[in-house]
């Protein structure tokens, strides 16, 4: 059975937990860094920029990361952590699989932070 959940109730949720209250605070700064500018990336491009970067020159048929990017739509915001890594997660590991990455599906959907 599919158990749909909402991630800003799970947030929320572990937020108020009160375990680790920062956890919420760090996945924002963590989904942060793979937009920004990095300096030790060629043209001080993102993770996410870079990634688009490389896997056009290995795409398996002309067009495929464009065409994935649009399925995709606008990159969720930095604020919506959870979003943000499944959307990440989607572009690494599209369907069907490019062969470019590992396999990162399973960890992603099974993650409890």
């Amino acid at each position: 059975r599919v158990e749909y959940l909402d991630s800003s109730e799970e947030e929320n949720a572990e937020i108020e937990s009160g375990e680790d209250k920062m956890a919420v605070a760090r996945a924002i700064m963590k989904a942060k860094e793979l937009t920004a500018p990095n300096a030790n990336m060629k043209d001080n491009l993102s993770l996410v920029d870079s990634w688009i970067e490389l896997a056009k020159e290995n795409e398996r048929q002309s067009g495929q990361i464009d065409q994935l990017l649009e399925q995709l739509g606008q990159i969720p915001p930095a604020d919506s952590p959870t979003e943000r890594a499944l959307w990440v997660g989607a572009l690494i590991n599209p369907l069907p699989a490019m062969g470019v990455a590992m396999e990162i599906r399973p960890a992603l959907l099974t993650a409890t932070s």
